[in-house]
C-alpha cells in the first residue's frame, strides 16, 4: 500500500509543478517567446495561452477516464505521465522570438495543448486508483496522501523558483525549471510501472464492461455530476487564485519582491499540504455543518484581505495567507473522497475526471487571464476576493442541499 501510494504521488507531483512553474515564471516566459514589449499585455497573452491549453483539459480528462474506466486504470495513468514530461521538457526548449519569430508563439500554443491534454487524465487516475486500493475507513486519508503530490509538485516549484531567481540569470531561469521538470516526468513514469491495477475494479469490470461510461454519467447521474461540479468550483477558483494567480498580483500591483513572494507562497504550500492531510484523516470533523459556517467567515476575511494589501506589511501579508491556506487545505483535503463517493465504480473515473478536469481545467486555466483582464479595464484590484467570493456561494448552496452521509458513504456499484 504505501509503495502503491509513493507512485500515485509522482503524477500528482509533476501536474501540479508544471501547472505552477507556468505561472510563476510567466512574466520572464513572456519575454523570451512573446513579441509584445507592453508588460501588461505581454502578460495578459501568456495568461491566454495556458489559458487556451487548460481548454483541451477536460477533452483529454474524458478520453483518459474513457478508457480508464472501461479498461485499465493503470494504462491511463502511465501514458498520461509520458505525454506531459515530454511535452514539459519541449517547453523548456523553445527557442525565443528574436531567433525564430512567430514560430515561437505557435510552439508554445501546440506544446501547451499537449500537455493539458495529458494532464485531464492525471489527478483523477490518483484519486480514483487510492480509492480502490483502500479499505473504507481508509480512503479519505489514502486518497488525499495520493494527490498530495499536488502541493508537493507546487512547493518544489515554489522552491526551483527562488533558487533560479537567486541563482540563475537569463532566460536560463525559466527554461532550466521546465528542463528538471520534464526529466524528472520520464523518471517518474518508469517507476510507476510497477503499480498493479485496483482488485476492486478488476473484479467489477466484468459486470459492465459494455456500458458506455460517458453516457452512463449524463443518463443516471447528473444530480451528482452537478454537486460535484459546484465543490470543484470553488476549490479551484480559490487555489488558483491564491497560489497561480497571486505572485504576479503581487508582483505587478504591488512591487513586492518575488523572492519574498516565493517564500510566503513555499510556507503557504506546505501549511496547505499538512492541513490537507489532517482533513483526510479527521474527515468527520469537517462535515456539512463546518462548511456551511467556515465558507461564510472565508467570504468575509478574503474580501478584508484584498482591500488591505495597499497598506500591509510583510509580515503581515504572511500571516494572513497563512490563515487562508489552513482552510484551503482543510477543504481541498474534503474533496478526493466526496468525489469518489459520489460516484458509482463503473463510471467514477469519468465523474471525477470531468468535474475535476472543467473545474480545475476551465476556472483554473481562464482565472488569470480574466481577472488581469478585468482588472486593467476596471482598475479594480479587489476583483479577486469578488470572483472567489461568487464560487464559494455556489460550494454553499451544494452543502445547504446536501446532507453527511452523502458525503462520507460511497455509492455502491
Amino acid at each position: 500500500m504505501k509503495k502503491s501510494l509513493t507512485l500515485l504521488t509522482l503524477g500528482s507531483i509533476l501536474e501540479y509543478y508544471d501547472f505552477a512553474i507556468y505561472l510563476f515564471f510567466a512574466k520572464k516566459i513572456g519575454e523570451s517567446l512573446i513579441p509584445i514589449n507592453n508588460p501588461i499585455t505581454n502578460l495578459i497573452v501568456i495568461f491566454a495561452i495556458y489559458a487556451a491549453g487548460a481548454l483541451i483539459r477536460p477533452l483529454g480528462g474524458l478520453v483518459f477516464s474513457y478508457f480508464g474506466d472501461k479498461y485499465s486504470r493503470k494504462k491511463s495513468l502511465n501514458t498520461s505521465i509520458l505525454i506531459m514530461a515530454l511535452s514539459t521538457l519541449a517547453i523548456g526548449l523553445i527557442p525565443n522570438y528574436q531567433n525564430i519569430g512567430m514560430l515561437s508563439v505557435v510552439l508554445l500554443i501546440l506544446l501547451r495543448f499537449t500537455q493539458s491534454f495529458a494532464v485531464g487524465g492525471e489527478v483523477p487516475a490518483a484519486m480514483v486508483f487510492a480509492y480502490e486500493i483502500s479499505t473504507v475507513e481508509k480512503k479519505a486519508l489514502y486518497t488525499n496522501i495520493a494527490i498530495c503530490g499536488t502541493n508537493i509538485g507546487l512547493l518544489f516549484a515554489s522552491i526551483v523558483c527562488g533558487y533560479l531567481s537567486n541563482h540563475a540569470t537569463g532566460e536560463l531561469i525559466w527554461r532550466s525549471g521546465f528542463i528538471i521538470g520534464g526529466i524528472a516526468g520520464i523518471g517518474f513514469m518508469l517507476l510507476r510501472r510497477q503499480l498493479s491495477e485496483p482488485n476492486e475494479f478488476t473484479q467489477a469490470l466484468n459486470s459492465y464492461n459494455n456500458v458506455n461510461p460517458i453516457k452512463n454519467l449524463f443518463k443516471n447521474n447528473r444530480a451528482n455530476f452537478i454537486n460535484a461540479l459546484m465543490f470543484n468550483l470553488f476549490i479551484a477558483a480559490s487555489v488558483t487564485v491564491f497560489i497561480g494567480f497571486m505572485p504576479s498580483y503581487l508582483l505587478t500591483f504591488y512591487n513586492i519582491p518575488l523572492n519574498i513572494v516565493m517564500k510566503i507562497n513555499s510556507n503557504s504550500i506546505f501549511i496547505f499540504l499538512i492541513c490537507s492531510l489532517i482533513a483526510g484523516k479527521f474527515y468527520y470533523l469537517f462535515n456539512r455543518r463546518f462548511f456551511l459556517i467556515s465558507i461564510i467567515i472565508f467570504i468575509g476575511l478574503i474580501n478584508y484581505l484584498f482591500n488591505i494589501y495597499g497598506n500591509i506589511t510583510y509580515l503581515k501579508l504572511e500571516y494572513f495567507h497563512y490563515l487562508m491556506f489552513i482552510y484551503l487545505g482543510i477543504i481541498a483535503g474534503r474533496l478526493p473522497v466526496i468525489l469518489n463517493n459520489l460516484f458509482p465504480i463503473s463510471i467514477r473515473y469519468t465523474g471525477v475526471s470531468l468535474t475535476y478536469n472543467l473545474s480545475f481545467g476551465i476556472i483554473g486555466g481562464l482565472s488569470q487571464v480574466i481577472l488581469f483582464g478585468l482588472i486593467d479595464v476596471t482598475n479594480l484590484k479587489t476583483l479577486p476576493a469578488i470572483y472567489v467570493s461568487i464560487f464559494a456561494l455556489v460550494a454553499w448552496i451544494f452543502f445547504y442541499f446536501t446532507n453527511d452521509n452523502q458525503l462520507n458513504q460511497a455509492k455502491e456499484n
